[in-house]
């Protein structure tokens, strides 16, 4: 059972089975997903309003952290979630499978990204600096 509670809530049922009988019982499991928020930061005093934050699989991001404009278009498509930030430049995901993520903004040419970990029913609080500019 312990293998279907990484993305689902276990159910349980009382089950009556007279002796000799057979009962059929079925389970709707419902999934369960974790929440993400945090704001994006710039420390050249840029407003972070409006940044786009992409959560991303772990594999996503070049090995160097060195992020081309071509490859921001790359990402941008294979971001798992997408949102961008308020006004105040805090940004939230309220439904996020479980796992182990990146998750990074990027507002005009500059970006930056997080590790983050994900887990059921939690709420996850990460804030992003964005400083590495984009290479050409």
């Amino acid at each position: 059972m312990a293998c279907l509670t990484k993305w689902h809530k276990p159910v349980y049922a009382l089950v009556k089975v007279e002796a000799g009988g057979v009962v059929k019982q079925d389970f709707c499991l419902k999934e369960s997903y974790g929440i993400l928020k945090g704001k994006v930061i710039s420390p050249a005093h840029n407003n972070p309003a409006r940044a786009l934050v992409l959560v991303l699989s772990k594999d996503s991001l070049p090995a160097a952290g060195k992020l081309t404009p071509r490859q921001k278009n790359i990402l941008v498509k294979a971001a798992l979630y997408k949102t961008k930030t308020n006004q105040k430049g805090f940004y939230l995901f309220p439904f996020i499978k479980p796992g182990d993520y990146f998750v990074a903004a990027i507002k005009n040419n500059i970006y930056g990204y997080e590790e983050v970990k994900i887990e059921s029913y939690k709420t996850s609080i990460v804030d992003i600096t964005v400083n590495k500019l984009l290479f050409p």
